[in-house]
């Protein structure tokens, strides 16, 4: 029998392994949000949504965060594109008398968690809509 070696010698350690593993789960919960706005899921979309808080409230992705420059502009970006599309899909009270009782209450808790988050980002969504965004992340 061969003893196989697997110690981490092998592999070449990246960087900052952490800060990449954190960010690398921010834009999957982001890519996994605008997948489905695209798809008007949204009991999929609050999921996702609440999987992406939950990340960026922990206090080891704040420490992360911190050091290396603040809030990724892609949440940002997210949370703005979230609020115009619930603001949108609310106001169309025919479409939304259409849709099945979990997607409804899911539009509705995720306007309700947004406008939680609203309370806390609200500064910086509002640089981001005056100022604009000359390039897609």
């Amino acid at each position: 029998m061969t003893r196989v070696n697997l110690t981490r010698t092998t592999k070449h350690a990246s960087p900052n392994p952490k800060k990449t593993r954190t960010f690398e789960s921010l834009e999957h919960s982001t890519t996994s949000i605008h997948r489905s706005i695209k798809t008007l899921d949204y009991t999929s979309i609050l999921s996702n949504f609440e999987t992406l808080m939950k990340t960026i409230s922990s206090s080891k992705t704040k420490s992360i965060i911190d050091a290396h420059g603040g809030l990724p502009r892609f949440f940002i970006k997210v949370l703005v594109k979230l609020e115009d599309f619930v603001g949108l899909r609310k106001k169309d009270k025919v479409a939304f008398k259409k849709l099945s009782p979990s997607q409804g209450r899911s539009l509705n808790r995720l306007g309700l968690v947004l406008g939680k988050q609203r309370k806390v980002y609200g500064k910086l969504m509002k640089e981001l809509r005056d100022g604009g965004v000359s390039s897609e992340e």
